[in-house]
């Protein structure tokens, strides 16, 4: 269902609804799960643009005036159109006038940054580093800091980092060992998660749709969300400390981490703590490009824990966790694979 409202959602900031859409997104748009969903795309889609601008606050905030006319305007020549109709008719017009004359903004504002920013002569370029598939891949960025980029991650920096800020956006998960600079904090921006550090190293598991999760190795890290421009402080963690965020319940949880689990998994290797099968089975569809199945939420709901060293084969590995999670597996073909129960 999340999947759905999701690309939903992407659909509508891209101002490409049908008015089938346009419906469905009514019916969902004020449920919690949407607002967090839609939260995430905005910043996700705010960020992007941001990185690539050089564009003033001044020049931004002009732009969103000449905008936000434009679509008052549009909405009261609906209205207008509408006065010989029905007063129900008319009064349903107000009240959609009323509920989405700020999210249009919004989104409108976010599509005309893109189209502006992308034609603008003083355009800042991107860097941007990927990883498809296999162990986490390790970069160094411009101020030394090392990232380890796992599979099906993705990390985004301006071009002229530092100079430029040392904020980077995160889509996925990555372990970074941040170098030390008390005048110029390391930001890392994951959806509406911010996590602030001057010098320490940590992981962070941001992929979409699951909790977010920082692992802190040595230093200190702060956590913080943004939703609906509500700053709320998440944690402040230390070495051998993990903070869990929920997206859908908006529950946190502070917790423990081996740090040794953190220094294995830079080294490659696949490691398990407690963690629900549902998860580790994405984790390996990334990091051997493979495609692995279990309708079965008995299976997928169990918690496994252990770890494998780099380079394990994927049908040895999925025998080890058979064991530990007591299913069957059938091979359907070289990359794809089913579970079923014993």
């Amino acid at each position: 269902m999340e999947k759905d409202i999701r690309g939903l959602l992407k659909v509508f900031l891209q101002g490409e609804c049908s008015d089938a859409e346009l419906a469905e997104i009514r019916k969902v748009l004020n449920t919690p799960q949407a607002k967090i969903i839609l939260s995430e795309l905005i910043a996700e889609n705010e960020a992007a643009v941001e990185a690539g601008s050089k564009l003033t606050h001044k020049l931004l905030q002009e732009k969103s005036r000449k905008v936000k006319y434009q679509l008052l305007k549009k909405i009261k020549e609906e209205e207008v159109s509408a006065l010989p109709k029905t007063r129900l008719i008319s009064k349903r017009l107000l009240q959609h006038a009323a509920v989405w004359t700020g999210i249009l903004f919004v989104s409108t504002f976010i599509l005309w940054k893109s189209v502006l920013l992308s034609h603008s002569p003083n355009e800042i370029a991107s860097i941007i580093k990927e990883n498809p598939e296999g162990i986490p891949v390790k970069h160094i960025l411009p101020d030394s800091t090392i990232v380890f980029l796992s599979a099906g991650s993705k990390l985004i920096y301006p071009k002229e980092f530092p100079n430029a800020g040392r904020d980077v956006q995160l889509y996925g998960e990555a372990f970074f060992d941040v170098t030390p600079d008390k005048e110029h904090p390391f930001t890392i921006h994951s959806g509406a998660i911010k996590t602030q550090v001057l010098g320490t190293s940590f992981k962070i598991n941001a992929f979409d749709g699951y909790p977010f999760e920082v692992a802190v190795s040595t230093g200190k890290v702060a956590v913080t969300t943004d939703l609906h421009n509500q700053a709320e402080h998440l944690a402040s963690l230390t070495p051998g400390m993990k903070v869990t965020y929920d997206n859908h319940t908006q529950k946190t949880t502070i917790g423990s981490i081996d740090i040794n689990h953190l220094k294995q998994w830079i080294d490659g290797d696949i490691v398990f703590d407690e963690k629900p099968l549902a998860q580790v089975l994405l984790e390996l569809n990334r990091r051997f490009g493979v495609q692995i199945d279990c309708n079965d939420t008995k299976i997928t709901s169990k918690s496994v824990t252990g770890s494998l060293p780099a380079g394990y084969p994927i049908e040895k590995t999925l025998e080890l966790l058979s064991d530990l999670a007591d299913f069957k597996i059938r091979k359907e073909s070289t990359d794809t694979f089913k579970l079923y129960q014993k």
